[in-house]
């Protein structure tokens, strides 16, 4: 049996529904006795404000602490990116250095771990606020330097549904809702950004260096059958993979 973990990153612009499925395929993987892990979805959603904020800026300066070189190589990248202000700076590189520790130490802890906030979801948002040659070459420097999910569930719905959650949704915004929902240019903007990171996971997926799963989150009435065939597909790659499910 392989040791280490398998990690799974659910990714999407946001409001595209990634940390509903996320949690209903861990459900269904439960159900079916496999031990899931859902160590993001378990800090936005159950974990208070300021102990979410403790345990992310411990993952962050642990990472920071254990790999300094990587540390400095990525806040090399979000400084190059040329983000709007020093504060999008400051919370990318943030972002960076929590989800790079934790899926680090997952992978290393073994078991199978779902995240509805991942490294590539951390591109994206680099990328939203960036020059857009500096995020090019930003994008294919930290694939070559982080850790990447084994799996990559990329969910997908039009643009106007994806609004309409949006409208809805209570609690912490995301970079996307802190545009005027009418600007076209941010939504041009955000869709061009996923296009350019769904390019190097197609590459990355014809090499087999990673699972790419799709899901088509348009019509909510769908999502179940959606979200069982993901789990299902989830299923059959912990079998092959022979991952040790004791998360």
């Amino acid at each position: 049996m392989v040791r280490g973990g398998l990690l799974v990153e659910f990714l999407g612009l946001p409001g595209v529904g990634k940390s509903t499925i996320s949690h209903q395929v861990a459900e269904i993987l439960r159900k079916e006795g496999i031990s899931v892990a859902e160590p993001t979805y378990v800090l936005a959603h159950k974990t208070r404000t300021h102990t979410r904020i403790l345990k992310k800026s411990a993952h962050a300066i642990w990472g920071t602490l254990c790999r300094p070189s990587r540390a400095c190589l990525l806040a090399s990248v979000v400084v190059a990116s040329r983000q709007r202000s020093i504060g999008d700076s400051a919370r990318t590189l943030f972002n960076c250095l929590f989800l790079s520790s934790l899926m680090r130490r997952c992978e290393q802890a073994g078991g199978i771990y779902l995240f509805d906030q991942g490294m590539f979801q951390a591109l994206w948002s680099i990328g939203f606020h960036a020059d857009d040659r500096a995020f090019v070459n930003s994008l294919h420097k930290l694939c070559n330097v982080i850790l990447l999910p084994a799996v990559i569930v990329l969910v997908e719905a039009p643009v106007e549904s994806i609004k309409q959650r949006l409208t809805g949704r209570i609690g912490f915004a995301s970079r996307l809702e802190k545009q005027d929902m009418d600007d076209t240019f941010s939504w041009e903007r955000a869709v061009s950004v996923l296009e350019g990171i769904k390019g190097i996971l197609y590459s990355r997926a014809q090499c087999r260096s990673v699972h790419l799963l799709c899901m088509d989150n348009a019509l909510e009435k769908d999502a179940a059958l959606h979200v069982g065939e993901i789990a299902k597909k989830l299923e059959q790659i912990c079998k092959d993979e022979r991952i040790e499910k004791d998360a």
